[in-house]
């Protein structure tokens, strides 16, 4: 998210047409990835983050640049902290999605982790529409911090 620091947050809820989502909605769905994850990892008490956003839908509210961020960080330590008591077995453990079938964890995850590695595709391309940078200019943005 330090591109974001360097060119001014309004990009943040900017879009590149009216049908796709801004970066601030990519960022809102990717906590529902790690809801997702948590699921897999805590089981069907974990809570999606308020600020979670679902497939399809859109930002009638938006927040801030500041408020994603620091959910996003929330979410990710939570998540860390599950990981700590993981072991190599339960990866052939049966679980069930968030669609209802049941699959072996290992494929859960790797499913999940998939969905977010796209939707971080989305948000270079969304960002290099909005402001010309290069992969270069990007790369020594984000490789530097």
């Amino acid at each position: 998210m330090a591109h974001y620091k360097e060119v001014g947050k309004e990009i943040f809820h900017q879009s590149i047409n009216s049908t796709k989502w801004s970066s601030e909605e990519i960022y809102r769905h990717l906590l529902m990835g790690m809801h997702w994850i948590g699921l897999t990892l805590i089981g069907d008490n974990y809570p999606s983050h308020p600020l979670a956003l679902r497939t399809g839908g859109r930002v009638e509210n938006t927040s801030s640049f500041e408020e994603v961020s620091l959910a996003l960080n929330e979410v990710s330590d939570e998540i860390r902290k599950s990981m700590k008591n993981f072991s190599l077995e339960k990866l052939n453990e049966q679980v069930t999605t968030y669609y209802g079938d049941i699959v072996k964890f290992e494929s859960q995850i790797v499913s999940i982790l998939h969905h977010e590695v796209e939707h971080l595709g989305e948000l270079k391309l969304i960002f290099k529409r909005l402001t010309g940078w290069t992969d270069d200019q990007m790369y020594k943005l984000t490789s530097t911090k």
